[in-house]
């Protein structure tokens, strides 16, 4: 059931707003997992505003919204966005409903007292974010003056309160981007001949509108210099671009994304998408094989030498030289496979050319080190996870050679000193042991073998990235051969070695997508391991699938549902009726054989925390006495149940947050399992960020109500699990709902992030995955363009533009190609279309050339993945041929009104490498 149909259920028949509240909230901690509080806000809301275009103006409607307002639960400045961006629909086109909407945001702004700033919109936004609500007002108002007026619904009144209020947010106009100010004068300018507005609140307009002009003023000379440029640009036949052999923005991209979703779809583990990412780049950039390897090699020293190693303890250190080292090799040598087959191509002289360049770029080589610390002891260097006793252009060119990459008599004439001197420790230990690397390895994982000596290998493994595809092919090869419920000890015993090692999930996931290793069987160490795979790495919660096995993973990452009772049936419920009476009875004798052997393991993950939910119910209501539920609960902490814990953990936070922590009994359950030793580290490691979020140092914890409740034990434990040691080195203000509020900022700020480290020579990141959970992808995209288009210049942004459009993500992510260009674009040209003619000139150069780049990259992509993979699908959403046909459409059709559509496609047209590409455009044309 989703959010509208709650809210038209209740409307329907007649249910309260508080009680219509409640069940909003009971989907929004359920659905918690899968969406952000902000969105589940915002489909809260415009569910009610869809029934409002049928029920125009209802009092029960306006009940819905003015309570879950005041509760809080709607915060003021979401419904106001929210509202607003409803407007333009013109099924709300009713001007008693229209005003019922705005005394909903104005009454509930006068009742909290608050500033605009904090209340109709959020803290922390920036003064061009707000000018899309006032423009929105504006809008508004100009739909107010075609309506018809009523006396007891004055909605040009309220609209221009609304207004005025909007525009008191406004403060400093020097850090609106030129464009979107730009924007904004037109829609003011368009509005204020037709709208009547209060003196005071046109005066408040005209000011800002003021401050614009004059602070984009000097920024109209700048761009009249670039008009030149603009001209030049404009007869140039190839609006691909330059390929610049000294761009490294390209692939440090690639590079960052492959780390991102490293053992993910389109991740470095996955080793066909991999490579065909590669061979797509390859043929996109029209470089040679030596100059391709030259900007390789570059990108990927430059991002590793400016990794921040003290920010992560060396962790991102690690896993960036594992993926330089122990990965890519492996990679090239599979795309050359790709490359070399029907071509002339000499990749193997291309590596002998690109190999000694490294050595121009020496500080970044430098950077490449981690040297031992100085006033560190010698055992403390030994025992460092970033201390190195080879270099790393050693153990690269080692690499290099044991791929077949560069010849082993290049190695040894040109690099004798590394060639000499470097030696993988753990293929020397194989060595002198007479064993292959796999088969000594496998001795050292046996069942037999100490902590210790695991403890021991693991760390030579971390340090030693030449063993790392060996490690990965034989813990691969363990799960395949032991995924059987016939089977199951020598998995688990698998299973909590790597949980007790989560440094070496890392590696395994540069080497092997890791949902391979989730299609086995549901038991003990096995579900832990299988639950923090999926949460860490967020694998798709869908069914996976290795050869003819099948696991829906809805049962791991559900773990935490609280069941009715009388819900449960057939199996379901004798189970839960006999494990509740050997648990929570006073007069069980414990956990009988029989009740084990007849409860499949998935049934009782499914029931535990309903189990437990249901006892803490019993003693409240005193069905049963505290002792009875203690003991209990104290088979949870055994290894016959912990493996159940996760799920248990997560429910008992949910449901105190949910009480507003007025629930003593959960809290003194929570206490008891999280601090008893030993808890499984790997339920700590998946719950201690919730934790800490939940039990801030300012937690009004009712302490009257428990009186052995420690809100302090809990983050103890909780930090010391994320490796924190002293309290006040963390932010203490880790509630629930900080940092929604500027989720948008956040977004733009990777953005600016991401055009700074380029400018200064660093290699650029950007996760747009983050970026489109902090926003949607119809705001994400507007300002990713405006952060784009505020740079004046065209190489940076369009590569940039061309990785975030055109390289594909895993599929939980939305394609961003075809809402860029059928709903974005349109909208951005409409605007572009109001500036001046310079303007105009420079956006165009900019919309032409990440409309190019990124429909060519996408079509390499689709090619790529056809000569790879033997793959036919449309990862970015749409097949380029009907991208470019629609866009081709929707330029003509709109060329008569729009000066900027009709200059996009003629330059198109003009590009014979696009029209190439693309004759399904120039149908269109």
């Amino acid at each position: 059931m989703s959010l509208n149909e709650i809210t038209r259920n209740c409307y329907q028949n007649g249910i309260t707003a508080k009680k219509w509240l409640s069940l909003c909230k009971l989907f929004a901690s359920k659905n918690a997992a899968h969406s952000t509080p902000e969105a589940l806000q915002m489909e809260m809301c415009h569910s009610v505003l869809a029934l409002l275009s049928s029920y125009p103006g209802d009092a029960s409607l306006r009940r819905y919204l003015k309570t879950a307002v005041e509760d809080g639960f709607l915060p003021l400045h979401t419904f106001v966005s929210s509202f607003l961006l409803g407007v333009r629909s013109t099924e709300l086109h009713d001007a008693d409903t229209l005003d019922m909407l705005c005394r909903v945001a104005l009454d509930s702004y006068h009742t909290s007292g608050n500033q605009p700033i904090g209340s109709l919109v959020s803290a922390g936004t920036s003064s061009a974010d707000i000018l899309t609500p006032i423009q929105l007002t504006l809008q508004l108002l100009r739909t107010a003056s075609l309506l018809p007026i009523t006396p007891l619904h004055p909605l040009h009144n309220s609209a221009s309160e609304l207004l005025y209020l909007l525009l008191s947010c406004v403060s400093d106009v020097s850090t609106i981007p030129t464009a979107h100010a730009f924007s904004f004068m037109n829609e003011a300018a368009d509005a204020l001949p037709i709208i009547r507005l209060p003196p005071i609140v046109r005066q408040n307009l005209e000011n800002i509108l003021l401050q614009l002009y004059q602070n984009t003023d000097d920024t109209r000379l700048a761009l009249d210099t670039q008009v030149v440029h603009s001209q030049q640009f404009a007869g140039t036949g190839d609006i691909i671009g330059p390929s610049s052999e000294s761009d490294i923005v390209s692939f440090s991209l690639l590079f960052q994304s492959l780390l991102l979703y490293r053992g993910r779809e389109y991740g470095a583990g996955d080793g066909p998408h991999a490579v065909a990412l590669l061979v797509s780049f390859h043929r996109l950039s029209s470089w040679n094989p030596a100059t391709f390897y030259k900007q390789l090699l570059h990108s990927a020293i430059n991002m590793l030498a400016h990794v921040n190693i003290s920010s992560s303890g060396g962790a991102q250190y690690l896993i960036t030289r594992a993926f330089i080292t122990g990965r890519l090799p492996a990679l090239l040598a599979k795309f050359e496979e790709v490359e070399v087959e029907g071509t002339k191509s000499d990749w193997r002289g291309a590596m002998h050319l690109a190999v000694p360049s490294l050595f121009q770029h020496s500080v970044l080589l430098q950077g490449c080190e981690v040297p031992l610390d100085p006033h560190a002891s010698d055992s403390q260097n030994s025992n460092s996870s970033t201390s190195r006793s080879t270099s790393f252009i050693g153990e690269l060119i080692h690499q290099f050679s044991e791929f077949g990459l560069v010849e082993q008599s290049f190695v040894s004439t040109m690099f004798p000193t590394q060639a000499n001197e470097f030696h993988s420790k753990i293929w020397s230990e194989a060595h002198d042991a007479g064993l292959e690397i796999k088969a000594y390895l496998e001795t050292k994982f046996a069942a037999d073998s100490s902590e210790d000596d695991i403890a021991g290998i693991v760390q030579r493994i971390l340090k030693d990235p030449c063993s790392h595809a060996a490690f990965s092919e034989l813990i691969l090869k363990w799960f395949l051969a032991q995924a059987s419920p016939l089977d199951i000890e020598p998995l688990d015993h698998l299973c909590k070695i790597l949980q007790s090692h989560p440094e070496m999930i890392d590696i395994l996931s540069l080497h092997i997508k890791l949902s391979m290793l989730t299609a086995v069987s549901h038991l003990g160490g096995i579900v832990l391991f299988l639950q923090s795979i999926l949460a860490r790495f967020n694998l798709p919660a869908e069914k996976l699938m290795l050869g003819e096995r099948k696991l829906n993973t809805a049962i791991l990452t559900s773990a935490h549902v609280i069941y009715r009772v009388e819900e449960l049936k057939g199996p379901e419920s004798v189970s839960f009726h006999s494990w509740s009476k050997a648990l929570f009875d006073s007069g069980s004798e414990g956990i009988e054989d029989g009740i084990l052997r007849s409860t499949p393991p998935r049934t009782l993950l499914k029931l535990a925390a309903t189990l437990v939910s249901s006892a803490i119910q019993s003693c409240s209501d005193r069905k049963i006495d505290k002792d009875v539920l203690n003991n209990g609960i104290s088979f949870f902490r055994g290894p016959l149940l912990n493996w159940t814990l996760a799920g248990i953990v997560k429910m008992l936070l949910l449901e105190i947050q949910h009480r507003r922590f007025i629930a003593p009994l959960h809290l003194d359950v929570l206490q008891q399992l999280v601090t008893f030793q030993p808890f499984p580290k790997i339920v700590l490691h998946l719950s201690a960020g919730a934790i800490l979020r939940l039990f801030t140092q300012s937690t009004p914890i009712q302490l009257s109500q428990t009186d052995t409740f420690d809100p302090t034990s809990i983050r103890r434990v909780a930090l010391q699990t994320l490796g924190v040691s002293d309290e006040s080195t963390t932010n203490t203000n880790l509630s629930l709902t900080s940092g929604h509020s500027k989720g948008h900022n956040s977004a733009r700020e990777l953005i600016q992030h991401a055009l700074t480290d380029a400018a200064t020579g660093k290699a650029p990141i950007i996760d747009v995955e983050r970026c489109l959970l902090l926003m949607p992808p119809t705001q994400f995209l507007p300002a990713l363009y405006s952060e784009l288009a505020a740079i004046r210049q065209i190489e940076t942004p369009r590569r940039i533009a061309t990785h975030i459009l055109a390289t594909p993500r895993p599929s939980s992510s939305p394609p961003l190609l075809p809402i860029f260009l059928h709903v974005t674009l349109p909208t951005l040209i409409t605007s572009i279309d109001k500036v001046s003619p310079t303007e105009q000139a420079i956006a165009t150069d900019l919309l032409v050339a990440i409309i190019s780049s990124a429909l060519t990259a996408a079509l390499h992509t689709e090619w790529a993945l056809v000569s790879v993979c033997s793959e036919q699908r449309f990862v970015l959403g749409q097949s380029t041929t009907i991208l470019a046909r629609r866009l081709g459409g929707d330029l003509r059709r709109k060329a008569g009104k729009s000066p900027m559509s009709g200059a996009i496609a003629r330059r198109l047209a003009s590009s014979q490498p696009f029209v190439s590409n693309f004759p399904s455009f120039m149908a269109e044309v």
